[in-house]
């Protein structure tokens, strides 16, 4: 059986959830419905549960985010529910943690359940510290980002990625140590993650790190030099926005 605890300032939205869950799912029990910080941090001590839906927006002023950094450890597993909060949304992407949007729709919520069986375990401490990193500091190139790979996931400063180059349907980060590092994301998905971190596509196979940027040479299509003295071709089509964004960092 997996014991779930329900966080969520709206009393219509935990009792949504709640028939969701128990109507789905027979392995699963929902033993605490908590309206705010202190109910989901006294029932998360008390009952220890293997799994918790939490709402990001807890009030005004209040995220869900105050609450993980008052946990050590967290030992259960987290998938988030949010009504649409950009920052919030990217943070969470950004640190590869499950969440669901609202209004809740079940089909996502079955896929995230799903994920949940068959990972079975707790959240990740460095997916946790990812996250915190990322809501609290946006856009500091220091954060480290957790990046899908073959075997797992590799942990990444951002600052040490000098461009990412779109292979098929996987990612090639080359590293300022010269590591190169193989993810198993899209390029459009590396770039919605990396924009807000002073990252910019300059061609449909290369996102670049602004940087890492050492020279731009003029051109029909241009090119810029990265720090690690690979010349970079600008298409066209992004070479105006590219320039504009060299002059006006």
């Amino acid at each position: 059986m997996i014991n779930v605890i329900i966080v969520d300032d709206e009393q219509h939205a935990r009792e949504y959830l709640r028939k969701a869950v128990e109507d789905r799912y027979a392995d699963i029990r929902v033993i605490a419905l908590c309206r705010n910080i202190a109910e989901a941090e006294e029932a998360i001590a008390e009952f220890k549960p293997d799994l918790v839906l939490l709402d990001v927006e807890l009030g005004k002023g209040v995220s869900s985010f105050d609450l993980l950094k008052k946990i050590a450890p967290i030992n259960f597993g987290i998938i988030f529910i949010t009504a649409y909060n950009q920052y919030a949304i990217q943070a969470i992407r950004f640190s590869a943690i499950d969440y669901l949007q609202k209004p809740l729709d079940t089909d996502e919520l079955d896929v995230a359940i799903e994920r949940f069986r068959n990972r079975s375990q707790k959240a990740d401490s460095n997916k946790i510290d990812s996250l915190l990193s990322a809501w609290t500091s946006p856009g500091n190139q220091q954060n480290k980002m957790p990046l899908p790979t073959m075997t797992g996931f590799d942990l990444v400063t951002i600052a040490n990625i000098i461009y990412c180059e779109g292979v098929s349907n996987q990612v090639l980060l080359i590293m300022n140590n010269k590591d190169k590092t193989l993810i198993t994301l899209t390029l459009r998905k590396c770039e919605e993650t990396l924009v807000p971190y002073n990252f910019f596509r300059v061609h449909k196979s290369f996102l670049i790190n602004l940087n890492h940027v050492q020279k731009y040479i003029k051109g029909k299509d241009g090119t810029v030099v990265m720090s690690d003295g690979t010349s970079i071709t600008v298409s066209r089509n992004f070479k105006d926005e590219f320039i504009s964004r060299l002059k006006n960092p």
